[in-house]
């Protein structure tokens, strides 16, 4: 089976199995920006394992075509199941997965695809190329694109005491005047999650660094 038989297949049975009226709920919860075919993330994730036990796993060479093909299904199901695979395939990652990445975070974005994508993949990524974070990330900030913007922000979400604060504190710095909540609320949040390994340093940067009340509170909801 190649990867267009293999996405296809995959679609379909996600369709036999869904739920209309939780579909409608879920499409509602994302202001009706996507549709649905009505599962649960246990759900989907269950059949998903199963599809893989008969069908094989997306391997290291074919599984950024199924990616590929799954993001261009309107369906959010396939999106998410997309991002599983991403994720499991974090150790196949070569240089060139960067485009596949960047391609994600821009098409069909919103929070619940472009954080993951922003923590597990983009992170992940950089954590093997760390010789491109200024290269690529600066370009993220330099593009106007919000969901850019927001990953230039968050991949340093799980580096704990790898963070780099020079850049952290640069990107910020550079978005603290943005007025969507979608960037606000990063500020916060990278800043909450850092401060789980720093706190001192986080508490003098909110100190002496303009922000909104919105990335004040969260940075040290936890601290406080």
């Amino acid at each position: 089976m190649d990867s267009g038989e293999y996405t296809i297949s995959f679609y379909k049975m996600l369709r036999s199995h869904g739920d209309k009226d939780r579909a409608k709920m879920q499409t509602a919860y994302m202001k009706n920006k996507f549709a649905f075919v009505g599962l649960t993330m246990k759900e989907r994730r269950d059949l998903q394992k199963a599809f893989e036990k008969a069908h094989g796993s997306p391997s290291k060479d074919n599984f950024r075509d199924i990616v590929y093909l799954l993001w261009n299904i309107d369906l959010r199901d396939c999106q998410m199941s997309a991002l599983d695979i991403m994720v499991k395939s974090k150790k196949y990652y070569r240089e060139e997965d960067i485009k596949l990445i960047e391609y994600c975070i821009t098409q069909k974005s919103w929070w619940d695809t472009v954080d993951m994508l922003a923590s597990h993949c983009a992170g992940s990524w950089f954590q093997k190329y760390p010789e491109r974070i200024a290269e690529v990330t600066g370009k993220w900030m330099d593009s106007g694109n919000m969901w850019l913007q927001r990953t230039a922000l968050l991949f340093q979400l799980k580096y704990k005491a790898d963070t780099d604060t020079a850049l952290l504190s640069d990107y910020i710095v550079r978005l603290t005047s943005h007025e969507d909540f979608f960037i606000r609320k990063a500020i916060g949040w990278i800043l909450r999650e850092y401060g789980k390994t720093n706190p001192e340093w986080v508490v003098e940067f909110v100190a002496r660094t303009p922000m909104s009340d919105l990335s004040r509170k969260e940075a040290l909801r936890r601290i406080n």
